[in-house]
């Protein structure tokens, strides 16, 4: 079974790009599941299965990380292509590539402008930028690991290295605008 990784590289899409859309998707988790009534998203893209790029597949399917990943590389790749013929690159071509091949729309950029939903997304897509590609998304960062595959690999018993970007408001952690209350003391390791 490919991995994440070797899915993607493949395709020739940079993990700047996918690795980005996927985390602020699922945070990595191969798991990640969303059932609201307008959505059912599964897996580390979030494939909704109500009108988006999971129809016609099953739960069980779309949790599967490689089967996951290909849908997802399969839709990323036309927006990539065409992202780089218009001369894109870094945020520019993350964002066409996200906004024109699914998440959260396929409306493309101009609708940063007038969706709601597109902003809200955006101001995470961003901060998930600003780690993938070391810069900085206006708070501190710091390093999350735990164990697993040394390669940068995902697969489906994998554990996922990921640099986290938060703030503290009114004593309480807030991580990608989640905000995260314990009585568990919350470690942050150094980053690369």
């Amino acid at each position: 079974m490919a991995s994440v990784e070797d899915i993607f590289n493949e395709k020739g899409i940079p993990s700047s790009i996918w690795a980005t859309i996927m985390q602020v998707e699922s945070g990595g988790n191969a798991s990640a599941y969303v059932s609201n009534g307008r959505e059912e998203s599964v897996g580390l893209f979030q494939l909704n299965r109500m009108g988006g790029l999971g129809t016609g597949y099953s739960v069980t399917q779309l949790l599967d990380p490689s089967t996951n990943a290909s849908i997802a590389a399969t839709a990323m790749l036309p927006a990539y292509r065409e992202g780089l013929s218009k001369g894109l690159s870094g945020l520019a071509l993350l964002r066409y590539v996200a906004y024109n091949s699914g998440w959260p729309t396929s409306a493309g950029t101009p609708s940063l402008a007038t969706d709601p939903v597109v902003k809200a997304y955006d101001v995470k897509l961003v901060a998930a930028y600003g780690g993938a590609s070391g810069g900085s998304s206006g708070g501190s960062s710091g390093g999350s690991s735990s164990g697993g595959s040394s390669s940068g690999s995902v697969k489906a018993n994998d554990s996922v290295s990921l640099k986290l970007f938060f703030t503290v408001l009114g004593g309480a952690l807030v991580i990608m605008g989640l905000k995260v209350l314990t009585d568990v003391p919350i470690v942050i390791q150094g980053g690369e």
